[in-house]
């Protein structure tokens, strides 16, 4: 499986990964391995990783049959494959093979106010496990809630604070002079944390 978990960590593009599954089928037969045995159960965990399974239903969760019904897509592979890898292996880490890093991607679904060292691994993880951009945001959204509705506007690079590993709701922000202030809470403890930026 050397070729899909390269993929998946894009070292190889869809373009090399597509032309691989032409040269060996049995990377097909390698894919299907994946698919949970107990996927047709409506509790199987699977389930909540991948955002398309009425896909694999029509096709009898057949992958190949799925992603080939209507031409090779390799957005569909490749968003089917890092759920299945992550779901077997929770710690692997997966790079989109094309050249949009995870910002290239939050500044185009507009979110790109949400970053910093404490969730850094966090929005990776929820990138690479939405097989679209509509899951991506969606997903960020719950994930990163704002209480107002309005996002932070920071002056210098996001800093989006934890507690426990959990992001925390941001309240609000406001400034003195070249000093903002970005407050943060805990929704169900109430603790609050103030991030300071300097302009």
């Amino acid at each position: 499986m050397t070729e899909l978990f390269d993929y998946v960590a894009g070292k190889i593009s869809h373009e090399e990964f597509e032309a691989e599954l032409y040269i060996n089928p049995d990377l097909w037969h390698e894919i299907q391995s994946l698919i949970p045995t107990d996927i047709s159960d409506p509790n199987c965990k699977f389930r909540k990783n991948w955002g398309n399974m009425q896909l694999l239903e029509t096709y009898n969760y057949k992958v190949k049959a799925a992603v080939t019904a209507f031409g090779y897509n390799s957005n569909i592979i490749y968003g089917l494959l890092k759920a299945l890898v992550l779901y077997h292996y929770p710690d692997a880490v997966c790079h989109n093979p094309t050249e949009d890093n995870d910002m290239d991607i939050l500044v185009a679904l507009h979110m790109d106010y949400i970053g910093g060292t404490e969730v850094e691994v966090l929005i990776q993880r929820i990138l690479s496990c939405s097989a679209t951009k509509r899951e991506m945001k969606k997903k960020l959204l719950e994930t990163f809630p704002c209480i107002s509705k309005k996002h932070p506007n920071w002056v210098q690079e996001p800093e989006w604070p934890t507690i426990d590993g959990i992001p925390m709701t941001f309240v609000g922000q406001s400034h003195n002079g070249e000093m903002y202030e970005y407050v943060f809470c805990n929704s169900k403890t109430g603790e609050q944390k103030t991030i300071v930026q300097f302009l």
